[in-house]
């Protein structure tokens, strides 16, 4: 990639039975606008719910294959080696990436030749699209804002769907750990952030999706406790980091079994179910955007 050329960005996004956040993320991608290529890879792992009729009514405009696999790192690595493009980044089926999202990324790695990765701001919202946990973006950014190694090592506050990498680096580090489930992107960062820092763009990049039957919505405790056994396995002898970290994990699952207990008490019955509640329409990410 020179300044000359345009930038080939390969977007991968791994997905299993979400037809119907399946669509509105490709909406999302091919929808972005500025002058670089874009290679969309969607790795789906063998969906029996019209996914795969639907990536067929794409054509040429993406990339897929759908096939039995080992999860969500089994398809990401599927993806990531497929990818051909000089940066890459992953979006999840159920996220969306805001207008302008690619244009910024492109511009950054242009603008600084020297960085490796990058990473921006992600809102928040529930299965319908509606703005949610809006606490949860205010502090990521504040975090972000303020990043450090050390930091980074007692908090996963790098939201995934916003981070994009220069291919070379991937190469250096490797993939996603297949033996993690929940955690497998901290893991990837905190191995980034041990090959050089990254370079936070504050701009809404992203939407992510937050619902009671999601991974993240469903197995955050799980997801807290596979993440604080990772940075003690890459820093082991920062015992001071491992408490810090612990007492974050515990305040962060605190506030979310809050939430979560607030969302139940005050949701009409119905709502906010999953991939099959089409009760209401999806509200457009960008519409409620805090850009600033």
């Amino acid at each position: 990639m020179t300044r000359e050329t345009p930038t080939l960005i390969s977007v991968v996004i791994p997905s299993f039975n979400q037809a119907r956040f399946l669509a509105l993320a490709l909406r999302s991608v091919l929808g972005q606008e500025g002058g670089f290529g874009l290679e969309v890879w969607v790795i789906d792992g063998g969906s029996t719910d019209g996914s795969v009729d639907l990536l067929r009514s794409y054509g040429d405009r993406i990339r897929w294959l759908s096939e039995p696999d080992g999860g969500q790192s089994d398809a990401l690595n599927k993806g990531f080696g497929l990818a051909t493009g000089d940066v890459v980044g992953w979006l999840n089926s159920d996220d969306l990436y805001q207008p302008g999202a690619l244009g910024a990324v492109d511009r950054a790695f242009r603008d600084h030749p020297g960085v490796g990765w990058v990473h921006g701001r992600a809102d928040v919202i529930d299965s319908a699209g509606r703005p949610c946990r809006r606490w949860v973006s205010l502090y990521k950014r504040w975090r972000c804002r303020s990043y450090s190694y050390t930091r980074l090592l007692t908090e996963n506050f790098v939201q995934p769907n916003t981070v994009f990498w220069r291919r070379e680096l991937m190469a250096r580090v490797g993939g996603v750990d297949p033996g993690l489930h929940l955690a497998m992107d901290y893991d990837l960062w905190i191995r980034f952030a041990r090959a050089g820092d990254p370079l936070y763009l504050d701009a809404p990049l992203a939407c992510f999706r937050w619902y009671p039957v999601s991974k993240s919505g469903s197995r955050y405790v799980q997801q807290f406790r596979e993440a604080r056994a990772i940075a003690a396995r890459y820093e082991p002898g920062r015992a001071w980091t491992r408490r810090y970290g612990a007492l974050k994990a515990g305040l962060a699952v605190g506030c979310y079994k809050a939430a979560d207990l607030a969302a139940r008490l005050t949701r009409p019955l119905g709502r906010d179910r999953g991939p099959g509640n089409s009760a209401e329409p999806e509200v457009p990410c960008e519409s409620f955007s805090t850009r600033s």
